[in-house]
């Protein structure tokens, strides 16, 4: 039996036993279901985003990876974002939807500000894409309000298809249309580096791209996202600004690229070449 995560605490008949801790500013629930078998769910409930009105409704998570980087958010984006009538963003990967709302309330607070997320909800490890909590479903849950206002649209879909093949995301479409674009979908340099390429050309000028996990580590090589993100800060050096550099990468795009020197690779001698 499926139940939707909004009314999921309603259905009291599946409901064993449940046992609750608070930490700080949060509560963690841990809850018994019987169904085809027993099924153990800790449940993150961020206690700021509780119902402030009767017809509010609790925010659920399971994690959070995102709270952290608020600060850093605060003092860099906010600045130029919160309050900017029109403002648009990008959030290539949105799980369950915590930096999708706090974009939504705290950046994107101008008149006829707008969120497009994309996320294909299906490569997140441990996750299943069925069962009584699935991502989707959180995220359509703590998103519902901004979703019925159109305030938020979800493209459901890998970010690099989407890029390259939606209508929503073409050039044509969206060329220079998002003052902020965060990747946050993938860990894998390659997939990161691709999505970067693909989504800078959407990027105003003076709009911020932001990335993620820059780490690296040698038990995982190439797989971490630092040498994608590298490359990409390398060959569009000209364009961009580089506004911070830590466990997440803030760039901003030039109004007016840096000159850069041609090239004059027929000049040089092949044995020169290879030095």
């Amino acid at each position: 039996m499926n139940v939707e995560p909004s009314n999921f605490l309603d259905h009291e008949f599946m409901l064993k036993s449940s046992k609750g801790v608070r930490l700080g500013h949060h509560f963690i629930v841990t809850i018994f279901y019987i169904s085809d078998r027993l099924q153990v769910l800790d449940l993150f409930i961020d206690l700021n985003c509780m119902p402030t009105t009767k017809t509010t409704k609790t925010k659920s998570f399971t994690s959070d990876w995102f709270s952290s980087r608020i600060p850093l958010w605060t003092q860099i984006l906010a600045p130029a974002l919160a309050g900017k009538v029109n403002a648009r963003a990008l959030e290539l990967g949105s799980y369950e939807g915590r930096s999708a709302l706090w974009t939504i309330d705290n950046l994107l607070t101008g008149r006829n500000a707008h969120l497009t997320c994309v996320d294909d909800f299906r490569r997140i490890p441990g996750v299943s894409s069925s069962g009584l909590l699935t991502t989707k479903r959180l995220f359509l849950t703590n998103l519902a309000s901004h979703l019925r206002d159109k305030k938020v649209r979800l493209l459901q879909g890998d970010a690099a298809e989407m890029l390259r093949y939606s209508r929503e995301l073409s050039l044509k479409a969206a060329r220079e249309t998002y003052d902020l674009i965060y990747v946050d979908t993938s860990n894998n340099m390659r997939t990161l580096l691709e999505q970067a390429v693909l989504a800078f050309p959407l990027l105003k000028p003076r709009g911020f791209m932001v990335f993620d996990d820059y780490t690296h580590s040698r038990e995982h090589d190439q797989a971490c996202p630092r040498p994608g993100i590298d490359a990409f800060l390398t060959a569009y050096a000209p364009l961009l600004k580089v506004r911070h550099s830590g466990w997440q990468v803030i760039v901003q795009k030039r109004s007016r690229p840096l000159a850069e020197k041609i090239c004059k690779s027929e000049l040089f001698h092949e044995d020169l070449a290879r030095i």
